[in-house]
């Protein structure tokens, strides 16, 4: 990745531009960033790791860069944040805590004051309006409405940045090109989903120009998922520079010469089989099976003394599942009610080494 972007600034971007981007970090003391619903975050380490090559191209010194917090509902998946970003301040759940402007903070175990950040990442949730949601065509308007959960965290995100916007800087959207799709009215009626993100974000201050991009064949990535992004600047930071207009022409233009990437072998983006996370989920999935099979004493799978990865551990160093390890009362619950016999759980042992 250094290298890449290394090679992305000093051939793909103007000498002013570069110029401009050096004169901003040489202005910033720090670089804040908040992410929701965000996946892995690697939009934190995408931002970071562009921040960096900047600074090596210039020779600018690198600005404090803060990972003030992240929103994940899912409990598995905030586990995982944890682990691949331990320097994130705050991990808080659902997203629709934003406008309050208080959330529960699993690292802090309490509810806490949710930061304003000078940048915003967000890949609000996609399910209500995918195409490979049947009902989808119905749901074409929940975002002006704030419906269900992809209307609900959308509005939610706008009211934090508009109770943020002395600090916001700028504020970054991802989501399905279905997004794009129009309502299911009479024609000249209504907007899709798009259209009224964008009318949302220009009425809190904020100018919206929108990208329709294609991973594989702007940066040679092997995977086709076309997605939509939306990149929000304060409008007070273009009054008086340029145009609307003329901004908007600004932004394609560098895109447009950024797209175009020789496509990556697949091997470059898959982890090897004896590579530790990968051996980590095998001994996790092992140690499921070893529990199905009866292995671990019930007595005290009830007492739920320590969790499921003490045993993963165990088998990743090639010990023998022993007795006196137990599972968590959360796996227990989930095995007493039936979970274990269910075809997607089997699905799910069958990829493993048993």
């Amino acid at each position: 990745m250094p290298d890449f972007l290394d090679k992305v600034i000093n051939e793909r971007l103007h000498g002013a531009e570069v110029q401009a981007l050096a004169g901003w970090v040489a202005a910033s003391k720090s670089c804040s960033i908040g992410s929701v619903c965000a996946g892995t975050d690697c939009p934190v380490d995408v931002s970071r790791q562009v921040l960096e090559a900047v600074c090596r191209s210039t020779g600018v010194p690198m600005p404090k860069f803060e990972h003030r917090f992240s929103f994940e509902n899912n409990r598995l998946k905030r586990k995982f944040l944890h682990e691949l970003h331990p320097d994130m301040e705050m991990m808080y759940g659902d997203a629709m805590d934003l406008p309050s402007g208080c959330s529960y903070d699993y690292k802090q175990q309490k509810r806490v004051k949710i930061p304003a950040v000078q940048k915003l990442k967000a890949g609000f949730p996609c399910t209500d309006v995918s195409s490979l949601n049947p009902a989808s065509q119905n749901h074409r308007e929940v975002v002006s409405s704030g419906s269900l959960r992809t209307g609900g965290v959308f509005q939610a995100i706008l009211r934090y940045a508009a109770a943020c916007k002395d600090t916001l800087q700028s504020v970054t959207l991802e989501n399905v090109t279905a997004l794009l799709a129009p309502p299911r009215r009479k024609k000249g009626m209504g907007h899709s989903n798009a259209t009224a993100c964008i009318r949302g974000l220009e009425k809190i201050g904020l100018c919206t120009h929108l990208f329709q991009l294609d991973p594989s064949t702007m940066f040679g990535v092997p995977v086709s998922r076309p997605r939509v992004f939306f990149l929000a600047v304060p409008k007070k930071k273009i009054k008086g520079v340029m145009s609307n207009s003329e901004y908007h022409l600004m932004l394609t233009d560098i895109m447009q010469r950024l797209v175009g990437h020789p496509m990556v072998d697949l091997d470059e983006f898959l982890l090897q089989e004896n590579s530790v996370p990968i051996q980590e989920y095998y001994a996790m999935l092992q140690a499921d099976l070893e529990l199905q099979r009866g292995n671990v004493d019930q007595a005290m799978i009830a007492q739920g003394a320590t969790t499921t990865h003490t045993l993963a551990a165990s088998l990743a160093r090639g010990s023998p599942p022993a007795a006196q390890v137990a599972i968590s009362m959360d796996l227990c619950r989930l095995r007493l009610s039936g979970w274990a016999s269910t075809p997607h759980c089997r699905r799910m042992w069958s990829t493993g080494r048993a």
